[in-house]
């Protein structure tokens, strides 16, 4: 992703995940140890 709007406009189109899970929800916070998955990539949150 480019930007924050498109970054915004995937995640309410339901294309990225939390954790396993589908995720809509733009100001969801992220904690140490989450999972995000988008386009086939998987990232662990580490901060």
């Amino acid at each position: 992703m480019e930007t924050g709007g498109e970054a915004k406009f995937r995640v309410q189109g339901g294309e990225v995940r939390l954790n396993g899970d589908i995720e809509t929800r733009r100001r969801k916070k992220l904690r140490r140890g989450d999972v995000v998955e988008y386009a086939g990539q998987r990232v662990e949150v580490d901060w």
